[in-house]
């Protein structure tokens, strides 16, 4: 029996700038290559998908729509990088059709589609699919370091406030270039962030991984609150 027998069967819905640049490259290199076999890719387009074989190195299996992808049997699960307002519509169909499923995040385009996902992830029948947003805060050297150091009481035994502050250049908008979108470069423009369409905006994309390190360091908050 070959490696990949054992691996888990990927599809990829989706070819942008991102997709080829930051997703292909770690799916192929270890320890994810160990773990998971890239196998299908789906995109509007002929040429996005032959740039996604070109960058991978691989001949994969093309699904032109999501439905033959979601129906694919030689795929198990599937990555998800998508236009947000495209993502809530793309995540329900992959779980109803009993795939495991990644997206990128913002994980909806607004916190009600969000929490009409969950919900149908609680009503479908067991064993359901998993579902799991690309936040990797949790995952950063960084943040897992200073976790550790809290442990071991290095500031004290009780961390009492944290403030974090971030500051963005928003260059002016262009046509979208956003992660579902066909630009090359990721800087020249503020796309989806700043459209007005995706609640949030910036917050939502770059914000959301400071709150991610401040539930690793701190705990989950007992109340929230926003301006």
């Amino acid at each position: 029996m070959s490696d990949d027998a054992n691996k888990l069967r990927l599809g990829l819905v989706g070819c942008s700038w991102f997709a080829l640049r930051c997703h292909i490259p770690a799916l192929l290199a270890p320890p994810l290559s160990r773990l998971v076999s890239l196998t299908a890719v789906c995109s509007r387009t002929k040429k996005s998908m032959a740039k996604a074989e070109a960058r991978a190195g691989l001949s994969l299996k093309r699904h032109a729509e999501m439905r033959a992808m979601f129906a694919d049997p030689e795929v198990d699960a599937v990555l998800l990088v998508l236009p947000i307002p495209l993502m809530g519509a793309a995540i329900e169909a992959a779980l109803r059709a009993g795939k495991h499923v990644i997206s990128e995040k913002p994980a909806a385009h607004s916190v009600e589609e969000a929490a009409r996902l969950c919900e149908v992830l609680r009503e479908l029948p067991e064993p359901a699919p998993a579902w799991y947003v690309l936040e990797n805060w949790a995952h950063k050297p960084a943040v897992r370091w200073l976790r550790e150091r809290l442990n071991e009481g290095a500031i004290g035994h009780r961390v009492l406030r944290a403030h974090c502050s971030h500051h963005e250049h928003v260059p002016p908008a262009k046509p979208d270039r956003g992660r579902g979108g066909s630009g090359a470069d990721p800087g020249a423009s503020a796309d989806w962030r700043a459209s007005g369409v995706v609640e949030g905006g910036w917050l939502v994309d770059v914000g959301v991984h400071w709150a991610r390190a401040l539930r690793v360091l701190l705990g989950e908050p007992s109340t929230c609150s926003g301006s």
